[in-house]
């Protein structure tokens, strides 16, 4: 056998020993937590319900698997079914004779890893389990070896099959919400730059792009931000107060919050024991030296899909929604008498247009990316932190939530009624769902066939010039990385009875409700369709990324080049909000006047 060379990937060199298999339900109980002693595989089989890893839930279902390191705490819900396969290993890396604590490198731990195909996977389980615990015949130790390897190598190929599905912004913004849930905890940029499968310097890069700080900046500002709350709630200690939010020195402590409060903590306390603000809303937006300026935020995700979450915080967007209608209403009873409403994910233009004004939203990384930009006066930014605490803080009658995961939906709850809306539902649908909590159905209908009314006179009056039928594609460029487009943003106005049409392998996108889809340059000409709408964020004919485009072999014989019909404008015009879309219609016709040569 070749003898591995010194750049064997670390997977390689790893070895996997005393593994043993139990029922879940010998593990787990839904009263009380345990403390896992090794690396472990944790395979739902039946059932439905929540694992708390660590005191976090994690929904779980039926085809639910994660991976958690040693001393990892966990407990169990569910509805007493719920039941499947766990499996303890040892994990050695190459040289070393004890078993390791962590390779998050290799294992994306904590995250459920959807398996394909999962009758496989219990296959190899049912074999696994087989063995017995006991086993001492040294064929069948080797043998139930070789099944851990494999079932290893299944779920990681599914791991990074879903990894490659995630535009790298989203993959940052996961990364934000697991601070927002640990940031009591020792948090490195290596840690998170590992979790978000990046180098330390693109991670750190992107970050601050998306939050206006650099990671270990925003780590501190947000404890800081709890330790505010702490000291005006309770008479703790400073020690213990400083330790509660993550500083393990208070010397250090100490010195933090006074740079960014100008108080120290004692002063802070005698400044304001009395004023009911001291219950946090921190606002990056606001403190952040470069907010105010135009560019801060242009390479955010959230001009892949149509707002700061869906590019790509929803679900992955490579596969359809989970949710099977436009929304789910938790607590169904409608809310009246001018609701005070938070909204999280893309829903500040839908509620605009029916005349509300929300308390909070989302805004740290929209704000600067709107056309609406001038409307959102007076709106809290509630952050991208995902902190149910900073919510809770604005007192809301109502949360209105583009869905992005179970587990924030249910912390939501927790602080009021929340509207759970379908990412992948369209924009009249989306409106409709929202009017008829804050009863403002009539102005939703009337929007609505006002805009299909433009829609149409639109492409009535382009119909002499653009050639009813002719299909069309969408390319969004975000950071030098090229995306198709599906059944979101841009595209929708194009896509009309009188107008364009999707060519065939757009239209499988669609058919499959993706909502964008990333591409290499070279994989354009499959997409291409008789004219294309190309979307940057700097809004400049010579950017570098679309000269790069430009420049290839293929280009030039594409059908839209041969014949002049390449156009390009800002990614500002591919969220889904109503305002954007129907100002769109305005300028949709200068767009195809001016068409790149």
């Amino acid at each position: 056998m070749r003898q591995p060379t010194q750049n064997t990937p670390d997977l390689l060199s790893l070895s996997y020993a005393n593994s043993r298999s139990y029922l879940l339900s010998n593990l787990l109980t839904s009263s009380m937590s345990s403390v896992l002693e090794k690396h472990s595989l944790l395979s739902f089989t039946s059932g439905k319900g929540s694992l708390y890893v660590q005191d976090i839930p994690v929904p779980v279902k039926k085809g639910t698997t994660l991976i958690l390191h040693p001393h990892s705490r966990i407990q169990l819900t569910g509805d007493g079914q719920l039941d499947g396969i766990y499996i303890s290993f040892d994990v050695f890396t190459r040289g070393s004779k004890e078993p390791t604590s962590a390779l998050n490198r290799l294992f994306p731990y904590g995250q459920p890893i959807p398996v394909r195909p999962f009758s496989q996977y219990v296959h190899l389980l049912e074999q696994h389990v087989g063995f017995g615990e006991d086993t001492t015949d040294e064929m069948q130790q080797f043998r139930q070896q070789i099944i851990l390897q494999e079932l290893i190598v299944l779920l990681l190929e599914n791991a990074q099959t879903v990894r490659k599905c995630i535009h790298p912004d989203e993959s940052v913004r996961a990364t934000i919400q697991y601070i927002g849930q640990h940031y009591t905890e020792s948090l490195t940029v290596e840690q998170l730059a590992t979790q978000a499968s990046m180098g330390r310097s693109q991670y750190s890069s992107r970050f601050q792009s998306m939050t206006g700080y650099k990671p270990l900046d925003y780590i501190t500002r947000l404890r800081i931000e709890q330790a505010k709350a702490l000291l005006m709630r309770t008479d703790d200690p400073l020690r213990e107060i400083a330790r509660s939010v993550g500083f393990s020195d208070e010397y250090y402590f100490n010195r933090r919050f006074s740079q960014m409060t100008g108080f120290s903590p004692k002063q802070y306390v005698r400044q304001h024991r009395n004023d009911r603000s001291f219950l946090s809303t921190w606002d990056v937006s606001q403190t952040s030296p470069d907010s105010d300026a135009e560019n801060i935020l242009t390479a955010s995700p959230s001009l892949a899909p149509s707002d700061s979450e869906n590019a790509p915080n929803a679900p992955v967007p490579f596969f359809p929604s989970i949710l099977p209608a436009a929304v789910n209403l938790m607590q169904s009873k409608p809310t009246t008498h001018s609701p005070k409403i938070v909204t999280m994910g893309s829903m500040v233009g839908h509620m605009l247009t029916l005349g509300i004004r929300p308390i909070g939203a989302e805004l740290t990384i929209i704000r600067h990316q709107v056309v609406y930009r001038n409307q959102l006066q007076h709106i809290a930014d509630v952050g991208v932190i995902n902190n149910a605490s900073v919510i809770a803080g604005l007192e809301p009658d109502l949360i209105v939530y583009e869905h992005r995961s179970d587990a924030m939906r249910e912390l939501l709850e927790q602080v009021a009624p929340t509207l759970t809306i379908n990412p992948a539902s369209n924009t009249a649908e989306q409106l409709r769902c929202i009017a008829k909590h804050v009863d403002e159905e009539q102005k939703a209908e009337q929007w609505i066939a006002h805009y299909e009314e433009k829609h149409e006179h639109m492409w009535r009056r382009l119909g002499r010039s653009t050639g009813t039928g002719e299909t069309a594609s969408v390319l969004l460029e975000l950071d030098g990385e090229w995306y198709v487009m599906g059944v979101q943003g841009f595209p929708l106005t194009l896509y009309h009875p009188l107008g364009f049409s999707p060519p065939d392998t757009v239209a499988s996108l669609m058919k499959n409700d993706v909502r964008f889809l990333k591409i290499q340059k070279h994989e354009v000409a499959d997409y291409a369709g008789e004219r294309l709408f190309v979307l940057t964020s700097s809004n400049r004919r010579h950017d570098a990324h679309l000269r790069q485009l430009l420049e290839q072999t293929s280009w030039a014989g594409l059908p839209a080049s041969v014949r002049a019909h390449t156009y390009t404008t800002n990614a500002k015009w591919n969220f889904d909000d109503p305002i954007t879309r129907d100002r769109l219609l305005k300028v949709m016709p200068r767009i195809l006047k001016h068409p790149l040569t």
